[in-house]
């Protein structure tokens, strides 16, 4: 690998993983307590390692795009400086030999970014929220206690011997508890013994119709269950808008790269004008993106799309006044 390769991408790497380990670091505080509770319910520092490590792969498709936008700014930023790039240029240097190799790992980390949203990140979510569901299963009146971990209106867990059911009141957000146990099915009902909890009061027996039963299950939110799905389960559903988001933060990682890099080369001549423009850029993006979960099917390939080729043309447009 030549010299300039190395350098460029070793400080371009020291910047990128800065950013996503202080990231990383917001997320971990914003989640303490959560975490916390959870030691105090598990007792188990294995168990307790294992949920807040499952948390990370949720933040890093969204510090990604942002920690390769600071980082290709502040390396040319850094070069422009010290003289190092108009040493490059005047030298004879062609630009496709500087921009080139943050290009093609740039595009790696998209394809890393996107395994990590599709996939892992998916796995993560589903294997914490089962750490939780095996700690509280064992004792469901903790879910009364410790409301901040009951993330859903619905908790149900019921095998050939037992229901806990947990509801969370829609007006007031209580939590409802109602237990049973010697259960016994019959087509569409479901036979229990020992019922107790807030929603009965104590009796011998009980009978309900498994669609009743199911009916608070049933009412929640399709957008709450995506965010659990692999991308392959994804297609099957046929979520297109989450498909996309994911596709789009993915790809976000090259573009912002390149913006980055290139706008951050003017920045001793021009201070305020590149780095506005390149917040003002990168906010518009960011905002299509959250806004893509309302906009029709129709429209949502060239909305996303919109803001990737916009900053391709004008990073293009911005390098050429460079020579």
């Amino acid at each position: 690998m030549p010299i300039l390769f190395r350098h460029l991408l070793g400080n371009y790497f020291k910047s990128f993983f800065l950013c996503v380990g202080s990231f990383v670091s917001i997320l971990i505080v914003s989640r303490f307590k959560e975490m916390a509770r959870f030691a105090a319910i598990s007792n188990d520092f294995l168990k307790t390692a294992l949920f807040s490590l499952y948390q990370i792969p949720a933040i890093l498709p969204f510090a990604f795009p942002i920690a390769a936008l600071v980082a290709s700014f502040l390396l040319s930023h850094r070069m422009s400086e010290k003289g190092e790039m108009t040493a490059l240029f005047t030298s004879g240097c062609p630009q496709k030999w500087v921009l080139s190799p943050l290009l093609l790992i740039a595009f790696g980390l998209g394809l890393g970014s996107f395994s990590i949203s599709a996939d892992l990140s998916p796995l993560c979510r589903g294997a914490s929220k089962r750490l939780l569901f095996d700690e509280t299963s064992s004792n469901p009146s903790l879910l009364l206690q410790k409301k901040s971990l009951f993330n859903t209106s619905t908790y149900l867990k019921m095998d050939d011997e037992n229901l806990v059911l947990v509801i969370s009141h829609k007006k007031t957000g209580e939590l409802q508890l109602f237990t049973s146990s010697y259960l016994e099915k019959l087509d569409n009902e479901v036979h229990g013994s020992d019922v107790g909890g807030i929603l009965q009061q104590n009796q011998k027996t009980t009978t309900f119709f498994v669609k009743e039963l199911f009916a608070p299950i049933e009412q929640e939110s399709f957008s709450l269950r995506l965010k659990d799905l692999t991308f392959k389960e994804l297609r099957k559903e046929g979520a297109l808008t989450e498909m996309v988001q994911r596709s789009f933060l993915a790809f976000s990682v090259f573009t912002f790269t390149m913006l980055g890099f290139i706008f951050g080369i003017h920045l001793p001549r021009f201070p305020n004008q590149n780095l506005a423009w390149v917040f003002l850029i990168a906010l518009l993006t960011l905002v299509i993106f959250f806004a893509l979960k309302s906009i029709p099917s129709s429209l949502l390939f060239p909305v996303a799309l919109f803001p990737h080729v916009f900053i391709t043309l004008v990073s293009l447009k911005k390098l050429r006044t460079i020579s």
